[in-house]
């Protein structure tokens, strides 16, 4: 489990997107003593909200101006650095690139990514950021808050079944379907059979 009291996460566009499924996204954030922090590359990514496919910018302006997440604009170092890391890998996206291109310039934590190629490169190149997942977020937030069980199941599907939450890890996936169920995960193809 990670410390939820950590000063700052920097979060990608599939996180976010995870989190706006659900319904409660700014309950989710704001459960943390944390500064949520996101790139505009990763703005730019989010074009509609995942519950009702309307346009998201004014959906994301409010969560701007209630601080519940912050937008950030890369500095010159970390710029450049996304720039050289954009060169040598055309299969990351743009929002996952300037996430680490921001965690790694700044000596960040953690950041919540869900691409298993993102984590991947975090893994190999910058062994000192913690990797978190939509997941995890979901998961902290179920411990710490402690939501109505079956209020808390919704929101996870939600997040599933609308914002097609990937699962980063084995213990993810597990931990997923204990909390859905068998009925609820058939719903779900973001969920691999077994």
């Amino acid at each position: 489990m990670w410390d939820s009291t950590t000063n700052i996460l920097v979060i990608d566009a599939s996180v976010l997107i995870n989190l706006l499924a659900t319904g409660i996204e700014t309950n989710v954030l704001s459960c943390f003593s944390t500064k949520i922090m996101i790139p505009n590359q990763v703005i730019k990514e989010i074009k509609r909200h995942p519950r009702d496919k309307s346009d998201a910018k004014d959906y994301l302006n409010t969560l701007f101006a209630d601080n519940v997440i912050q937008k950030i604009e890369l500095d010159e170092q970390a710029f450049q650095f996304y720039m050289e890391m954009l060169i040598e890998n055309d299969k990351l996206g743009d929002g996952e690139l300037a996430c680490i291109a921001y965690a790694a310039t700044k000596k960040i934590n953690y950041i919540v990514l869900d691409d298993k190629l993102g984590r991947k490169t975090c893994q190999q190149r910058f062994p000192f950021l913690k990797i978190l997942s939509s997941v995890d977020l979901l998961r902290q937030y179920h411990q710490k808050c402690e939501p109505d069980f079956s209020i808390f199941q919704k929101i996870l599907f939600d997040a599933v079944k609308i914002g097609r939450m990937n699962m980063a890890s084995k213990q993810d996936d597990e931990w997923v379907r204990e909390i859905l169920g068998e009925s609820k995960v058939k719903l779900c193809p973001s969920l691999k059979r077994r």
